[in-house]
C-alpha cells in the first residue's frame, strides 16, 4: 500500500522442480511488483512528494558501481528472487540445464536490479543464505558475504553484485532451436526491450519445454 511501501520488500519463489514455468513465473510477477509499486508511489504524491526519490536512492545505494548500471531497470522496491526445491533440480543429469536455467536467472534478476539466492529447505547453509538476504533488504543489515554465482551449486548473488560480462552471451541457437525460437516468438506476449532477456527467454524455452 502506499503507507507502507517504503519498508517492502518482494520476495518471488521459483519451483526448480518444475523448470518449465520458472521464467514466465518471473517474469510475472516481478513485473507486477514494479507496477504496484509505482502505482503507490504515485498515489502517495499527493502528502509525501519524496517518496520516489528517498526509494530511488536506497536503491541506487546498492546498484551504485555496477558497470551495467545504464542497462539495469530496477523495480522501486527490493526484490529477492528465491529458487526453491533446489535439491531436486540438482539431481538432473544434464550439466546444460544447470547452466541456462543458472545463467537466465542470473540474467533476469540482474537486468531487473534483483537479488538471486537458491533454497533447499533440507541444507541448513541454503536458507542461512535467504535470511540474510532477508536481513540484508528487511532491517537494513550491511553484510559482506560472498557472491555465490556457480549454477551448478546453490546460488547467493545480492542486488547490484552481478555483471553482464560473468553472465556470458546468450548461447547461439542451431538450426533446430531456431524453429523453437520462431514458434516462441509467435507465442510470447510479454516481450522485453531488452534483447538479451529475450534471447534467454527463448533458449530456456529450448531446453525446458513445455510438457
Amino acid at each position: 500500500t502506499p503507507e507502507n511501501v517504503e519498508n517492502f520488500v518482494g520476495v518471488i519463489v521459483l519451483d526448480l522442480s518444475q523448470p518449465p514455468t520458472v521464467m514466465r513465473t518471473l517474469l510475472m510477477w516481478i513485473n507486477r511488483i514494479r507496477a504496484r509499486a509505482t502505482e503507490c508511489v504515485e498515489r502517495a504524491s499527493a502528502t509525501d512528494g519524496q517518496l520516489g526519490q528517498r526509494l530511488v536512492t536506497k536503491m541506487m545505494s546498492w546498484l551504485s558501481g555496477n558497470p551495467d548500471l545504464a542497462r539495469i531497470r530496477p523495480s522501486l522496491v527490493p526484490v529477492i528472487v528465491v529458487a526453491n526445491k533446489y535439491d531436486q533440480f540438482k539431481t538432473r543429469d544434464n550439466p546444460d540445464e544447470h547452466q541456462i536455467l543458472g545463467r537466465a536467472l542470473r540474467y533476469a534478476c540482474h537486468y531487473f536490479g534483483a537479488a538471486l539466492c537458491t533454497t533447499d529447505v533440507t541444507d541448513s547453509l541454503t536458507m542461512a543464505a535467504y535470511r540474510k538476504l532477508m536481513s540484508r533488504y528487511v532491517f537494513d543489515v550491511s553484510s559482506r558475504d560472498s557472491t555465490h554465482a556457480d549454477p551448478r551449486k546453490p546460488m547467493f548473488i545480492p542486488i547490484g553484485c552481478d555483471s553482464v560480462a560473468d553472465i556470458g552471451a546468450v548461447p547461439a541457437p542451431d538450426e533446430e532451436e531456431l524453429n523453437w525460437f520462431r514458434r516462441y516468438l509467435d507465442q510470447k506476449e510479454d516481450k522485453t526491450e531488452d534483447d538479451d532477456l529475450n534471447g534467454w527467454c527463448q533458449i530456456f524455452v529450448v531446453v525446458f519445454p513445455k510438457s
